[in-house]
């Protein structure tokens, strides 16, 4: 059985081989930066991870990775990432199957985080794997 993954919100993702990149939601731009370019991918996975969360289903994302590939995949809240079929859908998870998800190092204490959690367990920091860059950071 699949599930429609539906247009809204608009969400691409452009990595650089520096590690900083861009993220455009619903045509308003952030820029990104980690230290590799893994740390700011997992960085766009949790941020589009948080969106399926809200709205309580898949979100897509379209990703450009350096060198120019480019991938429309779905996140779900949970961060699991599918391949996003011709028809807009992803397979729905079967009963008591387990879903490998993304994992990064929270920004601030370096604690292993999951992509859908919102705060860091060890020391509390909200949106842990975030690369967005924030006013006052550099990329």
């Amino acid at each position: 059985m699949t599930i429609p993954v539906p247009s809204f919100p608009v969400i691409r993702s452009t990595l650089r081989d520096d590690a900083t990149g861009e993220l455009v939601v619903n045509d308003t731009s952030y820029p990104l930066a980690g230290d590799t370019i893994s740390r700011t991918r997992t960085g766009v996975i949790a941020y589009t991870a948080s969106r399926a969360r809200e709205l309580g289903r898949p979100v897509r994302l379209r990703a450009t990775e350096p060198g120019g590939g480019t991938f429309d995949v779905a996140v779900s809240g949970d961060g699991y990432v599918q391949t996003l079929r011709p028809d807009h859908s992803v397979d729905e998870p079967r009963p008591g199957q387990t879903r490998l998800v993304e994992q990064g190092t929270c920004r601030s204490c370096g604690g292993e985080t999951d992509v859908s959690e919102n705060f860091c367990a060890f020391c509390g920091t909200k949106d842990p794997l975030s690369a967005i860059v924030t006013p006052g950071e550099h990329a």
